[in-house]
Order: C-alpha cells, then structure tokens, then sequence
C-alpha cells in the first residue's frame, strides 16, 4: 500500500485554466513543486536555470547488445532533473508503450484530489481491453487504492475507473496536455489505460520514444515521488471502502529481486503490447547514490534486455569509481 503518511496532491493547470511555461534544460523541460506534507493541493511552479551535468572525467560506457528496437541509459542529476546519455538504441523512434502509459495516468488523476477520494466501479470500466475481473460495478474504491492497483499491478479496470471520472477522451486530453508540460514532443497517448483504441476504423495505440520515456519517470521522481515510490512495491494489499471486499496486487516487474545492496530501485513501469512487444522503464540509484534511467522499448523479452542494460551499468559504475 502507499505509506500512510498523507502524499500532497499536485496540480497541473489544463484545458480550461491552461498549462504554462516550463523551464528548459539538456533540450527538455520539467516541473517541479516547492513542497509536500498534507492533503492540501499545491499548484506546480515552473522554474528556470538547471544547470547541464557535466562529467569530472570520462569513463565509456560498455558495449551492450539488445533486441529492442529501442533503449536508454543516461546518468540522472536528481536535484536538476538533467539527464547524461550513456548509451542510446534509436532513442527518437516512436514505438509502442502500452502501460508505461499509465505513470502518466496515474498523474492525472492525482491533480487537485485527496488520495481518499472517492470513484465508482463502472461498466465501461470492466468491460474494457484485457480485464482484471478484480471489479465489480457499483462497488466504491479510494483513489489510494485505484493508484495501488493501476501503478503496481498494471490494471486496467483501475486506470479505466480514474478515467472515467470525467469521461476517457476528456482524460487523454489532459494526459497529452501533461505530456507537453514535460517536453514530450514525441509522445502521442489515446487511451488511459494503455490498450488500443479505434479511431476514425484506424486501431491506435499510446506511442512515444526511449527518449521521452526516460525524461517522463525523471520528472515524476521530481514532481511525485511519492507516486513512483508505489511502483517499487512487490504487492499491496487493495481494498473497497467498505473494506469487504480485498485482494492482492502483485507487481509486474520480475526484476524487482535484481534490487537490493547495489541497486535502489526508485521507480518503475512495465508495459505489453502484445507476446512479442514488451517495454520497461526503471530509475535508481547505485550503491554509491549516483541515479540512472533505463529504457526498453518493444523487446521480445523486456526483463532479458533490461537485464542485459543493468549488467552494462555495473560494469560502468565499477569502473567509474575505480578511476575516481
């Protein structure tokens, strides 16, 4: 579950009100908010002047192999959000992200509410794409608990329900508004859940680039890190308001034992298009607190190539502080 500490709602000014400007650094732009503490919204400021992070001394990265079509690493200044590629795999393509897509959502429904908000289970909800058949109409459940579920076990009932609050096309249209808040030039979303849609007899799905993606969870660890940290949750226990009816989610990440003394995982999301199109995303710290990102996108197997990614990263990291 979130810790139950009371996590600050964050505003995003959209569609009617309108976004503002954000700070550009390293070509990319972030938020980022003054405080956290109680159940009092606070609106998001955008600040200038990030500095770029520059290496004190170069150590290559090592050669690495994968069979995604698309990947990531880059080094990540947490305090300016500035991230330093270290290794790239056609990083502006635009690929599929399927539920990566749901951080975003997750986002979204978090700005201006109380995480005891309130939503009802509804048809639409569960009759969707891929369900969990975890739901059942009528029923009631927090915001807390629909978050819990969307982030770590990726449902899709839960992240349709978010949605629905004020009708999905409505709620695209503030995911993609969110998107160019963050300087997310190359990410198109459709749906809330991740899943396909049909628009005008053409099926679309939620596409962006490793690029993005990686920019994306940085700056959420910036703006909601606390939102990030229910991603790195083995399993939570969700519950309605009545607390009747329970289950377990179970996180979708199988690398989640890869963490532990040497790496800290601060945040993550999985995604499926279909069995052969897989995508991950993760943000952590090493041993020594330096932060990372990593980006895989539309891989056979996801876990193998982030495997493959996390590998290059210690044998980077052994290096760079041998030197240092």
């Amino acid at each position: 579950m979130f810790q139950r500490f009371l996590l600050a709602t964050l505003i995003i000014s959209m569609t009617s009100i309108g976004i503002v400007g954000a700070a550009t650094y390293y070509g990319k732009k972030t938020v980022s908010v003054s405080s956290y503490g109680n159940e009092e919204n606070h609106a998001i400021s955008f600040s200038e002047g990030a500095q770029e992070y520059i290496p004190t001394f170069f150590v290559s990265f090592p050669e690495t192999v994968i069979d995604a079509d698309g990947a990531y690493i880059g080094k990540v200044d947490l305090s300016s959000g500035t991230i330093t590629p270290l290794y790239t795999k056609n990083e502006k393509q635009k690929l599929p992200i399927a539920s990566i897509s749901k951080l975003m959502t997750a986002y979204v429904a978090l700005q201006g509410r109380s995480l005891n908000s309130t939503f009802i289970i509804t048809d639409w909800a569960i009759s969707g794409p891929w369900p969990s058949h975890k739901f059942t109409a009528g029923d009631v459940y927090s915001l807390r608990e629909l978050l819990e579920a969307t982030l770590v076990e990726s449902n899709n009932d839960a992240a349709r329900v978010l949605a629905a609050s004020i009708g999905e096309k409505n709620f695209v249209q503030k995911m993609n508004l969110a998107a160019a808040a963050f300087a997310l030039p190359d990410t198109k979303l459709y749906s809330s859940d991740g899943t396909e849609r049909k628009i005008a007899d053409t099926w679309v799905e939620n596409t962006s680039t490793p690029e993005d993606i990686a920019h994306l969870i940085v700056s959420l660890h910036s703006v909601a890190p606390e939102l990030l940290q229910v991603t790195t949750k083995p399993a939570v226990l969700i519950s309605d308001v009545t607390g009747t009816k329970t289950f377990t989610a179970y996180s979708t990440n199988r690398l989640m034992e890869y963490f532990g003394n040497e790496f800290t995982l601060l945040g993550g999301k999985t995604g499926t298009s279909d069995s052969e199109r897989r995508h991950l995303v993760i943000l952590f710290e090493d041993a020594q607190g330096d932060a990372y990102v990593a980006v895989v996108l539309q891989s056979k197997d996801s876990f193998k190539d982030m495997a493959t990614l996390l590998s290059s990263v210690r044998e980077y990291t052994q290096s760079l502080y041998a030197k240092n």
